[in-house]
């Protein structure tokens, strides 16, 4: 079955968005609280950084249902491993990347605790949810060198 361009690009869009959804959300808050400062510093590399994350997302994807085709378990297991993975991991560089730069800013302190937002976790969360994905994409990985050795002795 062969997915019309359309919804690709729909489904391209959608990861993208996905992963800089929280640089739109420190956008709308740093606007808010009126540290456009902090916004230009950070505005760059959070791009670039959750460019990055979208295309290996996009392209663990596209290999999986290259492989695999629309079945359900592949797909959903490799959907989940690259969320969990990728949240993971960006919850961790944002903790050690951002939260130090917030903390310097007082005023987006003030506001992020008025709002009851948390902008830092410890390690163990982030570290947690990433090796749930990582234990995913191994099994996901188990299931693509069981399916290769069975068209290989077909």
């Amino acid at each position: 079955m062969r997915t019309p361009t359309l919804v690709r690009w729909c489904a391209y869009s959608g990861v993208i968005l996905g992963m800089t959804g929280w640089l739109m959300g420190f956008a709308g808050i740093c606007l808010y609280a009126g540290t456009t400062e902090l916004l230009a510093h950070v505005l760059w590399p959070g791009l670039a950084m959750s460019g990055i994350l979208s295309c290996l997302f996009i392209l663990v994807a596209e290999g999986v249902i290259l492989r695999f085709g629309y079945n359900p378990l592949p797909l959903n297991l490799s959907l989940w491993a690259l969320l969990l993975s990728f949240m993971g991991l960006l919850m961790f560089i944002l903790s050690h990347w951002l939260a130090p730069l917030i903390d310097q800013t007082p005023a987006l302190v003030r506001k992020l605790d008025a709002m009851g937002s948390v902008y830092r976790v410890p390690d163990i969360v982030p570290t947690l949810i990433m090796g749930a994905g990582l234990l995913m994409l191994i099994v996901l990985t188990g299931i693509t060198v069981a399916h290769a050795n069975r068209r290989i002795k077909q």
